[in-house]
Formats: C-alpha cells, structure tokens, sequence
C-alpha cells in the first residue's frame, strides 16, 4: 500500500513542474483610440508595459502594488519606452501639407481603462495627444 502512495505522488510531483511553465500570459495588445470633433482630434494608445518586454507571453502584468514601488526615474523609462513605440508606430497624414508634431501626454490606467486603485489592478501606459486638423 506505501508503494502505490509513492508513485502516485511521485507521478503528480513530475506532472506538476511540467504543467506550471506551459502557463501563458495573453498577449498584449496596443489598443489605438481615435475621436474627431470638428477639427480636433484626439488618439489615445493604451500600452501594456509587458509590450517592451522580450517575452511578453510569459511575463505577468505589471500590478499596481509593483508599480507603487518604481521610483521616478523607472516611471519616466517607461514613458520613453511608450514614446518610442508611438512614434515608431503612429504617422499622421494629411491631404495638406502642413506637418503635425504632436506632444503626447501620459499617464497610468488601470486594464479597464479607470483609475488605478486595487493593488491588484493590472497596470497601463496611457499615451493621449489632441490635434487640431490642418486645413
């Protein structure tokens, strides 16, 4: 009777390890926003912090209990890290001429979009620019 209640556990301790780092992450998507009235026109890009990461499928989310720890200077690299991404990835066209810089604002959301507040709430980089349409 030991010996069924060995290999029983011996069988379930093998199988444990081998299930735990088939474990994935979803892949993060970069939602972009876009809302025209009159001549304005606002663009929002919600990044997922685990995008500048090498493997983003196996990298948690960044929590906001985590995110309460990072000192300015990793706050701002993540904001550098969120302008380089949009400026390698949105282009403004127009029929006229006139070339757009935009200045975009960030700031930190929760997944779903809201403040952040539970220390469980994963956390979102929040890249916001307003520009009026060029005639």
């Amino acid at each position: 009777m030991n010996c069924q209640i060995i290999s029983v556990s011996i069988a379930l301790g093998l199988f444990i390890p081998i299930a735990v780092p088939a474990q994935a992450h979803p892949m993060p998507e970069i939602p972009v926003e876009t809302n025209f009235e009159g001549e304005e026109m606002t663009i929002k890009v919600t990044i997922d912090p685990r995008s500048f990461t090498e493997d983003p499928l196996t990298e948690p989310y960044m929590h906001f209990s985590e995110f309460q720890q990072y000192d300015e200077e990793r706050i701002q690299l993540l904001k550098v890290k969120g302008q380089e991404l949009v400026d390698r990835t949105v282009v403004f066209n127009f029929e006229s001429a006139a070339k757009i810089e935009p200045v975009f604002e960030f700031s930190f959301a929760s997944l779903e979009g809201t403040e952040l507040s539970r220390l469980d709430d994963p956390v979102m980089l929040v890249v916001t620019v307003e520009v009026t349409i060029p005639d």
